[in-house]
């Protein structure tokens, strides 16, 4: 399946919402039944029908762009550094990542002498990095706030900063629009509901058992309304 802009944020959007995955803190994260069942929540309500290996693949790919990108983020708030010299990422998913990943990690420059938990987010980045994960110490007066990372600087800044400002602020307003399109989807009724999981199911058929199926349909459909008129008409 190709990932579009609007499926990836799709995905995450499913992904934020099942927290015993990606969060530490949360009692049911160890529980491996229970982190399956959310994969495959994930996978019931994702518009596209796509295997939970292939869903865990792209979490993998965000990961691995996210985590370098979190830790720069981390580098540029260093004792002494102004906000004009915070680093900004320039990349759609950051900041939607961010949101719900920013309060429960913090990257840090250590080994990890650690086997990975294969369902353990912060453990997803490349085989020859060398970042890991600590849970974000609240008494820790150099950890990264949101309002630190995501408001633009009050000093003057260059006309190149500005246009990248600019940039970043078009793509978060593209993706609060998509975000806001699958919220509405969302609340679709049962029959919306019913015909998605139908094409869903018609989809892995040929064609010609496809075209036979509808035919089935619309002539069910045809004698049950016949029906009811001969029944309302007596």
């Amino acid at each position: 399946m190709e990932w579009s802009n609007e499926k990836t944020l799709e995905f995450l959007s499913l992904f934020e919402k099942e927290s015993l995955i990606w969060n530490p803190k949360d009692p049911l994260h160890k529980n491996r039944n229970l982190v399956s069942d959310a994969w495959k929540r994930i996978k019931d309500n994702f518009s596209e029908d796509i295997a939970i290996v292939d869903l865990k693949k792209k979490k993998d790919s965000l990961m691995a762009t996210y985590r370098p990108l979190a830790q720069k983020v981390k580098s540029s708030t260093k004792t002494g550094s102004g906000r004009g010299e915070i680093y900004k990422p320039n990349w759609i998913f950051y900041e939607v990542m961010a949101n719900f990943l920013h309060g429960i990690y913090q990257p840090k420059t250590t080994i990890n002498t650690e086997e990975p938990d294969p369902d353990d987010t912060m453990s997803l980045a490349d085989d020859n990095s060398t970042l890991d994960e600590e849970v974000i110490d609240e008494s820790d007066s150099s950890s990264l706030t949101s309002e630190v990372v995501f408001k633009p600087p009050a000093a003057k800044v260059s006309m190149k900063r500005k246009n990248t400002s600019t940039a970043i602020e078009n793509c978060m307003d593209n993706a609060c629009k998509i975000m806001k399109g699958l919220t509405e989807k969302s609340l679709k009724d049962d029959c919306s509901v019913y015909a998605d999981l139908l094409a869903r199911k018609l989809r892995k058929f040929d064609e010609q058992t496809r075209e036979i199926l509808m035919h089935e349909i619309d002539n069910l459909i045809f004698r049950t309304k016949r029906g009811l008129l001969n029944r309302t008409q007596s």
